[in-house]
């Protein structure tokens, strides 16, 4: 009898955990980093004016990170990257802003461990790699299950003109980690299942569930985003500030890449405003964000990542269940 009541609360918790979700944000936790289901599959994309009409559909399930990978995300990346990496220990193509090589070791600036960290589209790929391949430490984890990197091949072309790149377009079938596309970002930000009333999605203008600007400024102040300020907050710190699934940092903390190519296969695009950047008022705006970003391989690229994955199969949802939470939906603002 007791084992058959464990596996009726097991199945209870999975169903729980896997239904209703156009009404609810659900966070699961993977190698400690929180990410937000991102449900309504076969959603409409935004077909209103500006940049980015036409995104924002996406056909399946998937989750972001809340948040962008933190310093502290990173150093731990990097520690296990750099006997495989050929430059400087120290370079910022490998570090980023906020990480020194100090006496043999990797360690944040004090105060940094949770801002934001930059990094090239490259390195971004890599970081995808190793948390697929488990974060291993062989050279084999950071090579290939969502991007080959052996299709990263040295830029080559006349300065000044544009250089398409060989980089893999799109992440491999399997990939449990990737960059997010553009229509995952664009979904992840400004889609509400809900947005019209139950059933009724649409998109938010700004990426706070609302159709008004967040005001940049310090939390205590009433402020909702570090967005044209230069002041580096800790990922999360506007947790009034968050898109209709529960993302955070959208607005502020970097700009961050998305998986798609510019036309001329010159670039990889990036979304959002940032910290020391765009007043939101003006660039946190759906139908003006897109057409930004920069080639792959800029190793001083000011560019975070916030990471997509794959929805964990029911199995490992309930060996996550301890760490999942499922909060009703607050009333959205106009």
């Amino acid at each position: 009898m007791t084992r058959f009541l464990l596996r009726i609360m097991a199945l209870a918790i999975a169903i729980l955990l896997t239904s209703d979700m156009s009404s609810a944000q659900e966070q699961s936790f993977e190698y400690g980093i929180p990410f937000r289901a991102i449900r309504a599959a076969d959603n409409a994309a935004y077909d209103g004016p500006g940049l980015t009409r036409g995104l924002g559909a996406v056909a399946y399930e998937f989750r972001l990170s809340e948040t962008e990978v933190t310093v502290s995300d990173w150093r731990a990346f990097v520690t296990a990257f750099a006997p495989y990496w050929d430059g400087q220990p120290e370079s910022p193509g490998l570090v980023g802003q906020w990480i020194r090589f100090e006496n043999g070791v990797y360690v944040a600036v004090a105060g940094s461990e949770q801002f934001a960290t930059n990094m090239s589209w490259r390195m971004a790929a890599r970081y995808c790699n190793w948390l697929h391949n488990d974060r291993g430490t062989q050279r084999a984890a950071f090579q290939s299950g969502a991007y080959d990197v052996a299709t990263f091949e040295p830029a080559a072309g006349v300065p000044g003109e544009i250089t398409p790149f060989s980089d893999q377009l799109e992440h491999s079938p399997g990939a449990r980690f990737w960059i997010p596309t553009a229509s995952e970002w664009i979904k992840g930000a400004f889609y509400d299942p809900e947005h019209g009333g139950p059933n009724l999605g649409g998109y938010w203008l700004h990426p706070n569930a609302s159709d008004r600007a967040l005001q940049p400024g310090l939390p205590s102040d009433g402020g909702a985003t570090n967005a044209g300020t230069f002041m580096d907050m800790p990922v999360g710190s506007y947790a009034q500030a968050r898109s209709p699934w529960g993302l955070l940092d959208v607005s502020g903390g970097l700009t961050e890449w998305a998986q798609d190519a510019g036309t001329d296969r010159d670039i990889r695009l990036a979304f959002g405003t940032r910290v020391g950047g765009s007043l939101p008022e003006m660039y946190d705006r759906l139908d003006v964000m897109g057409g930004d970003g920069l080639a792959p391989f800029d190793s001083l690229a000011p560019y975070g990542l916030r990471i997509a994955a794959v929805i964990p199969s029911p199995s490992s949802m309930l060996v996550l269940a301890p760490f999942a939470i499922k909060v009703s939906r607050r009333k959205a603002r106009t």
